[in-house]
């Protein structure tokens, strides 16, 4: 049998482990009240844009990159971009699988009817002629019209496409699949004038191989504006996101990213937005 002190010594040893438990539960019952009382840290809201082409590889959307990143961080927006090819990305946007789109034509959402324009332009496409003969001058598109010139245009261009064929003969009218592929034409006499994109055929005309060719402008045949699109899950962004656009344009960063990523904008005077 065990003595009173055996068992008083027992008694202490339990009534010594129930105060450390309970202290312990004590402990941990406060701390997760006052984790539950804290205030929540609230994350970012992400903004996902769907890209037709990878800002590593294309001046353009790197531009977009930095502009829409700058913007949405203003919009207390973490923004990011998925690059897939231009058809996927419009079925994406319009499904909402993604939150937007950088850049569009005006009455883009009359066929993805879930997008929404923002108002403020993001761009502007602007289609060139250029040539090597200082004698073609051209004063807008109907310009071309009965000229003995032969033109040429970049292939997968809609726009050329629809826009040159009646006022250009079949026989003098060529489609090319790439920018440098006019400019050689163009160095080895075999056609007159080249018309596309003006952000297209400046950063060809960047390569060394071309560098020294004394091409010039013959004229503006054509330009549109672009416009940023968003889901209309987001519709109440559309006119923050306008806003915020505008003020970078008024404040100058616009213009430091687009000539930051596209100088040779600068130096033909394309003058942003």
């Amino acid at each position: 049998m065990k003595s009173l002190f055996q068992l008083s010594g027992n008694i202490f040893s339990i009534h010594k482990t129930s105060t450390t438990a309970l202290q312990i539960g004590g402990g941990l019952a406060l701390a997760l009240l006052t984790l539950l009382a804290s205030p929540a840290v609230k994350s970012e809201p992400s903004f996902i844009m769907a890209f037709g082409r990878d800002p590593d590889q294309d001046p353009q959307y790197r531009f977009y990159a930095q502009i829409y990143s700058e913007a949405f961080k203003e919009l207390g927006y973490q923004f990011s971009y998925k690059v897939m090819p231009s058809k996927r990305s419009s079925l994406n946007a319009n499904l909402g699988k993604v939150d937007g789109e950088p850049q569009r034509i005006a009455s883009y959402n009359q066929t993805y009817r879930n997008m929404v324009r923002v108002e403020e332009p993001i761009f502007i496409n602007r289609t060139i002629a250029i040539t090597l003969n200082p004698e073609i001058r051209l004063n807008g598109l109907d310009s071309l019209k009965d000229m003995p010139y032969r033109v040429d245009y970049l292939r997968g261009s809609v726009w050329s496409r629809e826009n040159l064929q009646p006022l250009v003969p079949e026989d003098q009218l060529t489609s090319v699949d790439t920018a440098s592929i006019g400019l050689n034409r163009l160095k080895a006499g075999r056609t007159d004038i080249f018309i596309g994109l003006e952000v297209v055929i400046h950063k060809q005309l960047q390569d060394p191989e071309f560098r020294n060719l004394a091409v010039r402008q013959a004229g503006v045949i054509g330009q549109n504006y672009s416009y940023p699109f968003v889901h209309n899950m987001h519709l109440e962004l559309a006119p923050k996101l306008n806003e915020v656009l505008l003020q970078m344009k008024n404040d100058g960063r616009y213009n430091q990213f687009l000539f930051q990523n596209m100088p040779y904008l600068k130096e033909v005077k394309h003058s942003g937005l």
